[in-house]
């Protein structure tokens, strides 16, 4: 029997194949990996050579992934202190239209006391002239309903007792007291009625 088979079966071939495969690449990578870094001494071993090669480019990705990182987290620290700067400005806005709002509140209560500090004042004052007038003698506060215009005049007259107003009404002029009664009947007719 003969040490090689004459015939050569699939398997051997195949494994031939693969064995011829591996040294290529072997040298081919191990030819890279010398070009990319001189610094390799080509006097060590191959394995050496290679493994050395492979940390080099190890090194150099991890270096650039550290630096990316960095990048990252650095313009992370920024957009934080950007938001951080926007929120502190929305805090200082929001306080200062919530003072404001305060101080309108404060004004409007302020003007709302004014104003009824006012009416009462000026009701109070026209309740005293309405006595004044209503006892006065009808013919005297007739002279002067007489020169007063008609809407002043029936303010007047719509305050005082019927009586008294039917008094003084009477010794006012045709077109006067006519002037006088319109405004009168006229003060309450868009009242609703309901």
């Amino acid at each position: 029997m003969s040490l090689f088979p004459t015939r050569r079966s699939p398997l051997f071939v195949i494994a031939g194949f693969l064995l011829v495969s591996a040294a290529l690449r072997v040298g081919l990578y191990t030819g890279e990996a010398i070009a990319a870094n001189p610094d390799i001494n080509t006097n060590d071993d191959p394995e050496t050579q290679i493994l050395s090669s492979a940390n080099c480019q190890t090194d150099n990705s991890i270096e650039e992934m550290i630096l990316a990182i960095q990048e990252k987290s650095q313009s992370l620290r920024q957009k934080e202190a950007s938001i951080a700067s926007q929120k502190l400005a929305l805090t200082l806005s929001h306080q200062a239209v919530d003072q404001k709002l305060t101080e309108l509140k404060q004004a409007e209560d302020n003007l709302l006391q004014a104003i009824a500090i006012s009416q009462t004042a000026a009701k109070s004052d026209i309740e005293n002239l309405t006595s004044v007038y209503a006892s006065m003698k009808p013919k005297q506060a007739s002279r002067l309903f007489e020169e007063m215009d008609s809407e002043f005049a029936s303010g007047f007259l719509g305050l005082m007792p019927p009586e008294s107003a039917a008094e003084i009404m009477a010794g006012l002029s045709p077109q006067k007291a006519y002037a006088i009664s319109i405004l009168l009947a006229g003060r309450n007719a868009n009242a609703p009625t309901d």
